[in-house]
């Protein structure tokens, strides 16, 4: 099952969830507003001052497609999160809240 594939089965039950090509990716949309990127194996979940620091914490980075191009309120979602359904669910849901879509 591809990464994609599984991140639309996991985050089902948590909104009307989109999946676009961006960049090279993917990006993943509710209500009409990004709040995922998919690139291979990684995925960044949009962020805000309530969740950043879960991210900055760990020491994942901000999403920069080029060196010239960061989006820097979409941050890596760590591997162990990333890893487990449950952990991963709990991390979009902030992402979702703070897009003002969850």
């Amino acid at each position: 099952m591809s990464l994609l594939t599984r991140l639309l089965s996991d985050l089902a039950d948590l909104a009307e969830i989109e999946d676009r090509p961006y960049m090279g990716g993917w990006c993943l949309l509710a209500g009409g507003r990004m709040f995922a990127v998919v690139q291979g194996a990684r995925v960044w979940f949009f962020t805000d001052e309530r969740n950043r620091f879960d991210f900055v914490r760990r020491g994942m980075v901000a999403y920069a497609s080029n060196p010239a191009m960061e989006l820097g309120r979409f941050y890596e979602v760590p591997p162990e999160v990333l890893g487990d359904s449950d952990q991963l669910r709990a991390w979009a849901r902030k992402a979702l809240a703070a897009r003002g879509t969850g």
